[in-house]
């Protein structure tokens, strides 16, 4: 909860134009986080490329941007796992 309540704060810090104290509360949501998967996860991988681009590191955005999404696909063949759905690509209204 403080992760995502730090991750916020930092996201409007950025937007602020604030960058140094965006990049410090999204380092300290980073230490709570630390290597846990999920949706978190990658919004910080987003928000930090969100930084680096506005820092004008266009490189480094982009590869923690690819990061994030190759951490959500996975993420999605997880869950839909669980479901089932992975395996049925079939149409639910066809008989």
């Amino acid at each position: 909860m403080a992760a995502r309540a730090l991750m916020r704060k930092g996201k409007i810090q950025l937007y602020q134009r604030q960058l140094g104290a965006g990049r410090d509360s999204l380092a300290k949501a980073a230490e709570l986080l630390q290597d846990m998967p999920g949706v978190d996860a990658a919004d910080m991988r987003r928000l930090n490329g969100d930084w680096y681009r506005l820092n004008e590191r266009a490189q480094d955005a982009k590869d923690l941007y690819e990061e994030a999404s190759v951490m959500l696909g996975e993420l999605e063949e997880m869950l839909a796992s669980f479901d089932g759905s992975a395996s049925s690509n079939h149409n639910f209204w066809s008989p």
